[in-house]
């Protein structure tokens, strides 16, 4: 039995190492460090001076219609440029869209480019506007054609006035354009800010303006009355109830100075943005809905709801990231400081370190939960100068129903991202359950660094299309605002947190297969302690890659039916096996 043994895995190391040398004659190409992060470029010479390509007010720089997905950024010549791939490729073609802003807008950060794609195939776009007159296009063509051309029209209150309505007096101070595709309808959705007297920051109102792709015209609700109390809600990125509800929380500010951000809001509408409704939908607001009674010609339903009570000064943020449960229950992602005790907006008591925290519905009443443990701000930043400190978070739930928070700068000091050499400021997730938050005992939240690029005053943004679909994080990807670079490149992080959480068996780079890359990987670590699991090839978790992981990994190519590499000759694989021999006997000397 001792021989019989010894020459069976004899023959076990002499075809891994075959397998090794295989490895290395065939071209391979590593996954991202992280497990089941995969960095593709679309371009390289991206604008990157400011995070006015990456900030979280963009919701619709990255989504996804039918078999394709769109990009759109502002490169170094301060032009903006959509790109396009076919799903599951890394080839994109970029196209210039006609369009040029100067080198004021571009380093403006509301000056964000927002699209989406209609029901028709068009592409709807709108770029540069902080209290400026609307800038909106509508393509001449589909987009979503097998050849890509890209031509625009501008949209004026002469060839389009159902977009701006009596004489554009809604849409001449503009900012904050956002788009949103209503589930199970043609319709799209289209909300915007129009700035009162001195502008929108501190005083302005909302408006929602729903397109119909059949008659290629628009019906405009006034929705949000800030200009009453000189104040303009911050809406967080919204969403859309599996029932069809569209949710909205906000916040109100009473001037530019972001200390001044005060309160969480909710409202949801049925009839996508036409009409709104307290939490529940029995209580209907007359709109336009105001922060409070002050006037005597506003009836007093038209008052918000208040959901989370949060007081100027707290560091509290605006405009982030809102989503629901699995059972269509609210939550909203931002910070603020909550060991902080705000007199005023411009002072207080106690700790002052900005968390991450979660603001969510449990089914019969509103939590909090404290996601971040950031110990690193040693004031509260009264000066606006920090606030990039922190990227504003953005959330999700998956079909598990785990919590997903991903923030760029886990635990940074104060003032220091611009700087290229400083750490931790990158691209984290955060996650729990729905269940352990609605228990009475919510377990720690759990965190996964995606990715170790100091991404200078990035913001997380992502194609919510592809995460509802199949659960996969695509984000807009690109370092900015770091000092002396002016110029970056483009790309997209992917994560399968699927694949994350329930790896299949031999697939060390997590993309969904197993192939001659993981072997690669396996071969890399082959004898060797490691700590990462799957991503190092430790296919048991023994905390080592031996030959047990190896016979796992065939194990995980013969279920998935997955091709070791592109298939040589028979003569060449003989003559693989036979330089293992000396190969073998010489890594075990």
């Amino acid at each position: 039995m001792g021989t019989k043994r010894a020459n069976s895995v004899s023959r076990k190391h002499l075809f891994i190492s075959a397998a090794f040398l295989a490895a290395e004659f065939f071209s391979i190409h590593f996954a991202h460090a992280t497990y089941g992060v995969f960095i593709t470029p679309v371009a390289t010479n991206a604008y990157g001076a400011t995070d006015t390509n990456s900030c979280a007010i963009d919701v619709n720089n990255l989504v996804t219609d039918g078999n394709y997905q769109f990009i759109a950024y502002y490169n170094t010549s301060d032009q903006i440029m959509i790109a396009r791939r076919t799903l599951g490729s890394n080839n994109w073609t970029s196209l210039y869209s006609g369009y040029t802003v100067t080198s004021t807008d571009i380093a403006d950060d509301h000056d964000v480019i927002s699209m989406d794609v209609d029901a028709n195939g068009d592409m709807q776009m709108v770029w540069g506007m902080h209290n400026v007159p609307l800038n909106y296009a509508i393509s001449s063509a589909p987009v979503t054609g097998s050849n890509f051309s890209l031509s625009f029209t501008t949209q004026t209150s002469t060839n389009d006035p159902s977009l701006f309505p009596s004489s554009g007096s809604t849409t001449n101070e503009v900012t904050y354009g956002q788009f949103y595709t209503i589930p199970n309808s043609a319709d799209l959705l289209f909300a915007y800010r129009n700035g009162g007297s001195g502008g929108g920051s501190g005083n302005g109102n909302e408006y929602f303006d729903l397109y119909n792709p059949r008659s290629r015209t628009f019906s405009q609700t006034y929705a949000i009355d800030g200009e009453l109390t000189s104040v303009n809600a911050y809406l967080n990125s919204m969403v859309y109830t599996t029932t069809g509800n569209l949710l909205a929380s906000w916040t109100w500010r009473a001037t530019p100075n972001w200390q001044t951000n005060q309160n969480i809001m909710f409202a949801q509408s049925p009839t996508n943005g036409s009409t709104w409704f307290q939490q529940g939908g029995s209580t209907q607001y007359d709109l336009p809905i105001i922060q409070t009674t002050t006037s005597a010609d506003r009836d007093t339903k038209s008052v918000a709801q208040v959901i989370d009570s949060i007081p100027q000064g707290d560091s509290f943020i605006n405009q982030t990231s809102m989503t629901v449960d699995l059972n269509n229950n609210p939550l909203i992602a931002t910070y603020y400081s909550p060991g902080w005790t705000a007199t005023s907006a411009t002072a207080g008591s106690g700790n002052p370190n900005r968390q991450y925290m979660l603001v969510y519905y449990d089914g019969s009443t509103w939590r909090t939960s404290q996601v971040s443990d950031r110990t690193s701000d040693t004031a509260v930043d009264y000066s606006g100068n920090d606030v990039r400190d922190l990227g504003r978070p953005i959330l999700m739930v998956d079909k598990q129903g785990r919590v997903i928070v991903v923030t760029r700068s886990e635990n940074t000091s104060m003032g220091s991202n611009t700087n290229p050499a400083t750490p931790n400021n990158d691209i984290v997730v955060y996650w729990n359950t729905t269940a352990s938050l609605d228990s009475s005992s919510p377990s720690p939240w759990q965190s996964i660094t995606l990715d170790t690029a100091n991404m200078g005053q990035y913001e997380p943004t992502y194609d919510s299309t592809l995460w509802q679909e199949d659960n996969v994080l695509d984000l807009f990807y690109e370092p900015v605002g770091l000092t002396s670079e002016t110029q970056a490149t483009v790309q997209v992080l992917q994560w399968n947190e699927q694949y994350y959480f329930n790896p299949i068996l031999g697939d060390a780079d997590g993309n969904g297969t197993v192939d001659a890359t993981d072997l690669a990987i396996l071969q890399k670590y082959f004898g060797q302690s490691v700590s990462s699991g799957y991503a190092d090839g430790d296919f048991n978790n023994d905390g080592i890659v031996n030959v047990d992981d190896f016979a796992l990994y065939q194990e995980g190519l013969a279920k998935y039916n997955a091709s070791l590499v592109s298939v040589p000759e028979p003569a060449e694989t003989v003559l693989l096996f036979l330089a293992a021999i000396p190969f073998f006997i010489h890594r075990r000397k």
